[in-house]
């Protein structure tokens, strides 16, 4: 399988690469080792809890992982890229369509069968047109990409 991707597209396949490049895979190796060494300690074996839960089994729980392993912090570089990648003025992204594509889906979810988006509107208790769903779904979209974008810029 062969995949074409535009120069700007390569730019941020590489700014995220380099991010994962700076996971510290051993320290989550250590983190795995040290769970499990201590799930064994407590009597755990691996014919009941492990054979069925092999994260649980080895004592990674979601508060184990919550409380002593952070986040990578991420470059502001990074986030522009995003920024910019997730903005739907970003032709080269696709990015409008993208969030086109999601709300139509969402629609259909919902029971909507042949409606689109640009003609299915939101409406308030009384009955009121507010907006179309697409313009809710880009309004939407925005203020999303711009939260999770500040948790990750602020993340350390």
């Amino acid at each position: 399988m062969t995949f074409t991707f535009k120069d700007s597209e390569v730019e941020v396949l590489e700014v995220l690469q380099e991010e994962v490049d700076n996971i510290d895979h051993e320290a989550v190796k250590s983190r795995w080792r040290r769970q499990r060494t201590h799930s064994t300690r407590n009597g755990e074996n691996s014919d009941s809890a492990a054979s069925r839960e092999p994260a649980r089994a080895a004592g990674i729980t979601e508060n184990s992982l919550t409380e002593e392993m952070t986040m990578a912090k991420i470059s502001k570089k990074t986030i522009e890229s995003l920024r910019e990648f997730l903005d739907r003025g970003c032709d080269y992204a696709g990015t409008q369509e993208t969030v086109t594509e999601i709300a139509n889906e969402a629609l259909r979810e919902n029971g909507c069968e042949l409606c689109q988006c640009d003609d299915a509107s939101v409406c308030d208790w009384d009955g009121d047109e507010v907006c179309t769903v697409e313009d809710f779904a880009n309004v939407f979209w925005d203020k999303a990409v711009e939260k999770i974008l500040n948790v990750l810029a602020t993340e350390e």
